[in-house]
């Protein structure tokens, strides 16, 4: 599923924030105190060095826009493709979940398609 725009424009914000209330460069707090390192699939190393998050960085600093340019590398990463809008039936908080009749795989158990939790 890709994630819009206004997801990454919240990161970009509190990593600014982050950056002044700490007193460090926007450019560290991106990598510390958001998820695009992770968005932008490289792992879970969040290696400064890495050479994509410092083409990400390079471009970052150097964009008129660095919303527009944050997007437009991590819709780069992503594989072309989207989820279809019923894709998921419900949500709890940040977890959501989907229904599949007929022996398919639900994308949570914590939730039957009559509501209750599994065995009940």
């Amino acid at each position: 599923m890709l994630l819009p725009q206004a997801y990454f424009d919240l990161q970009l914000r509190f990593a600014a924030r982050a950056a002044a209330v700490l007193g460090r460069p926007p450019e560290d707090t991106l990598l510390t105190h958001t998820t695009c390192y992770l968005n932008f699939e490289l792992g879970r190393s969040f290696d400064p060095a890495d050479p994509t998050w410092r083409e990400f960085i390079a471009g970052f600093r150097e964009a008129a826009r660095p919303d527009e340019w944050t997007y437009r590398f991590y819709r780069a990463a992503m594989p072309d493709w989207e989820l279809p809008p019923d894709a998921f039936v419900g949500h709890h908080g940040c977890f959501s979940f989907n229904y599949q009749p007929e022996g398919g795989r639900s994308g949570s158990t914590s939730t039957t398609a009559t509501g209750r939790g599994p065995g009940r």
